[in-house]
């Protein structure tokens, strides 16, 4: 097996710190060469590439342009410190927030802006899924990887990497790890907690089956759900609409297809969202949320595999009945969608 290539980055000191647990953790992984499997003798053979960003616009940029040249890894992670946090979270979205409470390394202080104006962008991956005791250290899931560099930093990855498509038509693999000052974890452990990661995210990259579900908005904040038919799997239930992503098919275009098969409707998928893992009997379903915008100004749905639809506004205490995890997604998307969508 060709080794796998990863790009794994931290940041520069900033706000005032001598030192960055991100840039010491990143910097002690450089030249690494496998990572062990949880629950396997087997390791996974990797060829790891270390950059230190640099706390300013052109540190955010970086990996974006690189990928924009055309290199590729097989993963990026990304390493940046949270000053105010005493767990390491795992960051599921890059937000199109930037909101700067102090001036990064350049001077450079924005008060309220978007990063690139293209919307919040999802991590294809759902750790939520992995083994507890696969982490030698607690973590904790967060879609708020605040409104400094790290986030303007995510976002444009994530962004950029929509343009990369791997071996199951998805974009590369990437997430955000916001660890601890050295004071609340050492370094050595968070060494060994990143290695953790990056093995599960190289792992649940290749395995199970994707889905691409269908998110689309109206521009009073409402989205298209519908419901199971009778002799469907899940009859009675809502979803958002999508369905497999075939071999050799990208994620944007097997969301396009499955729209056209089930519901007769063109869309223009734009960007992942979010994605919700779970077992199906022996398999792992990996349901990757789409946001996509109608092609025709008028829609008419010809139903293929429901029998309902509703153009629903995302609101918290909804009952119904959802397919999987679109519950969560629907919980999710609670306020998320606004007039400017």
């Amino acid at each position: 097996m060709a080794p796998l290539r990863v790009l794994l980055t931290g940041f520069e000191p900033f706000g005032g710190h001598s030192v960055n647990i991100s840039r010491d953790v990143a910097q002690r992984l450089a030249g690494m060469g496998e990572l062990a499997v949880h629950e396997s003798d087997e390791t996974l053979p990797i060829s790891m590439e270390v950059e230190v960003l640099t706390v300013d616009e052109a540190g955010s940029r970086r990996v974006a342009e690189r990928l924009g040249r055309g290199e590729r890894w097989d993963a990026v992670l990304h390493l940046g410190l949270c000053d105010s946090c005493d767990e390491t979270r795992l960051e599921l979205r890059g937000a199109d927030d930037l909101s700067m409470r102090i001036p990064d390394n350049a001077g450079r202080q924005v008060a309220s802006s978007n990063v690139t104006g293209m919307g919040d962008v999802g991590a294809r991956l759902d750790p939520s899924t992995w083994p507890a005791e696969a982490l030698p250290s607690p973590v904790k899931l967060s879609h708020d990887a605040g409104a400094f560099i790290c986030n303007e930093t995510y976002h444009r990855t994530l962004l950029a990497l929509h343009a990369q498509s791997d071996g199951a038509g998805l974009p590369v693999p990437c997430l955000f790890v916001h660890l601890p000052p050295q004071e609340r974890l050492m370094v050595d452990d968070a060494v060994e907690l990143v290695k953790s990661v990056l093995s599960l995210m190289l792992v649940q990259s290749t395995r199970g089956v994707d889905v691409v579900a269908g998110v689309v908005p109206t521009h009073d904040g409402r989205v298209l759900i519908a419901r199971r038919a009778p002799g469907q799997p899940h009859a009675g239930a809502w979803e958002f609409p999508g369905g497999k992503i075939e071999s050799g098919e990208g994620w944007s275009e097997a969301l396009a297809r499955e729209w056209m098969e089930e519901l007769s409707i063109r869309v223009q998928p734009q960007r992942l969202i979010g994605t919700r893992s779970s077992r199906l009997e022996d398999a792992l379903l990996n349901v990757h949320a789409v946001l996509c915008e109608p092609v025709d100004e008028a829609i008419e749905l010809h139903l293929a595999a429901h029998d309902a639809w509703t153009w629903w506004r995302p609101q918290a205490g909804d009952e119904r009945p959802w397919v999987g995890r679109n519950g969560e997604l629907a919980d999710e998307l609670v306020g998320r969608f606004n007039a400017r969508c």
